[in-house]
């Protein structure tokens, strides 16, 4: 109907009422485990994922943190994740994505 015999000119506005909520998981030795919303307004890195969890339990392994990924699986450990963050270099974190936290082994 916006045909040029019809409206000279035409102009849209268009409104985002609500945005597709995307999802990652993040499990194991964390405080609160489960499906967590990713935020629609800014990218969040793995350490941003695990304080979504509200952050290590006293059981943590922190020397075995894993990242899957489209069936690619990533080992981490803080220690490696807080050297990558004071370079200035980020693990983002993708829609669908898993991160899981071992238990130390006593």
């Amino acid at each position: 109907m916006l045909d040029k015999d019809y409206i000279i000119k035409p102009a849209l506005s268009v409104e985002v009422e609500v945005y597709s909520k995307q999802y990652i998981n993040v499990g194991g030795a964390v405080m609160e485990p489960g499906r967590k919303e990713l935020p629609v307004d800014r990218k969040i890195d793995i350490m941003d994922a695990l304080s979504m969890g509200r952050g290590f339990s006293p059981k943590a392994d922190k020397n075995e943190i894993f990242l899957r990924r489209k069936g690619q699986t990533v080992k981490y450990t803080k220690r490696q994740l807080d050297q990558l963050f004071e370079k200035g270099e980020r693990i983002i974190i993708e829609p669908d994505d898993n991160i899981d936290v071992k238990e130390a082994i006593f």
